[in-house]
């Protein structure tokens, strides 16, 4: 195995395909029973300044990121098994309770923290470790990670969260209301959006079949052929 690039030639790619050869030939003789974790030296890197104490996002205290991590797990499975792991081994083995470290960069004193609240942040890190950071020799492995779109932070900006879920069972076909601006020009306002609920609403309730209109039929109609108006 060659020896690590250093000097010039230590660029994040060359360091990162000497990783990957060191990993191949540690697998190789151990098979996959044995993971290398390379130890970063980030003292005097942005990475480093991020992962410094006085350079710790506002709002990020172990209750608040124990909450945003639960929150994530909802969406994000490998979060909720670390999540998970945790508590497992806090319950049976009595282990520590995690020390969350939240780094963000560009790094800053006091900003707020992008997960939670508006920041100039543009990259943000999340670690669970068993005591403070030490910049100059970090090690570990990657559970998850994802990129997002925030918004600019201007007034009419909005941002939203997609994701896959399966439909209950037990419920009917849902139904989708499309809606236009009753002036283009003008644009949208919130009543505009009241009333065409409610005028929905009350089509519903004209347009459907009631089983006190059809009493001789409501025997020989499936029951999704008609809806009580009283339920709507």
């Amino acid at each position: 195995l060659p020896a690590p690039p250093a000097g010039d030639a230590r660029t994040p790619p060359a360091a990162l395909a000497w990783v990957a050869a060191a990993t191949a030939a540690v697998r190789a003789v151990a098979g996959d029973g044995l993971v290398l974790l390379p130890v970063l030296r980030l003292a005097g890197t942005e990475a480093g300044r991020a992962l410094s104490p006085e350079h710790r996002p506002a709002g990020t205290d172990p209750d608040a990121v124990a909450d945003a991590v639960r929150d994530l797990g909802r969406v994000r499975p490998a979060v909720r098994a670390l999540d998970d792991a945790l508590l497992g081994a806090e319950v049976l083995a009595g282990t520590a309770p995690p020390a969350w470290t939240v780094a963000q960069a560009p790094a800053a004193a006091g900003t707020p923290w992008v997960a939670v609240a508006a920041s100039p942040a543009r990259s943000c890190a999340l670690l669970a470790t068993d005591g403070p950071v030490d910049p100059g020799g970090v090690r570990g492995f990657v559970c998850d990670q994802w990129t997002e779109v925030l918004p600019d932070g201007g007034p009419d900006e909005v941002a939203a969260l997609a994701v896959h879920h399966d439909r209950p069972d037990a419920r009917a076909p849902h139904a989708l209301l499309l809606a236009v601006p009753p002036d283009k020009g003008r644009g949208w306002r919130m009543e505009d959006l009241h009333a065409i609920v409610d005028d929905t609403f009350e089509l519903a309730r004209l347009r459907a079949l009631d089983l006190a209109d059809l009493p001789d039929l409501g025997g020989v109609l499936p029951p999704d052929a008609f809806i009580a108006g009283s339920d709507l």
